[in-house]
């Protein structure tokens, strides 16, 4: 099963960047551990935590479907 997006989660500054796969591995540095999705639905319920702690949530590409599933929906 192919995973085309993901995100990873910068504790230390509170952010979680989401985007495709390729573009989180190139963000991602040795101690970020890459979280992978199917879906843009389904990452957006598991980001939907970190939104709810209030942290910063940036995307490194446009997701129509995650933006929706997030922000029109908490």
């Amino acid at each position: 099963m192919s995973k085309p997006y993901a995100y990873i989660f910068d504790e230390k500054i509170q952010q979680v960047t989401a985007g495709t796969s390729s573009d989180i591995e190139t963000l991602a540095d040795s101690t970020q551990s890459v979280h992978y999705f199917a879906s843009q639905q389904e990452m957006a319920e598991e980001v939907k935590q970190y939104y709810h702690r209030e942290c910063i949530i940036t995307l490194a590409t446009h997701l129509n479907i995650f933006e929706k599933e997030l922000f029109d929906t908490v």
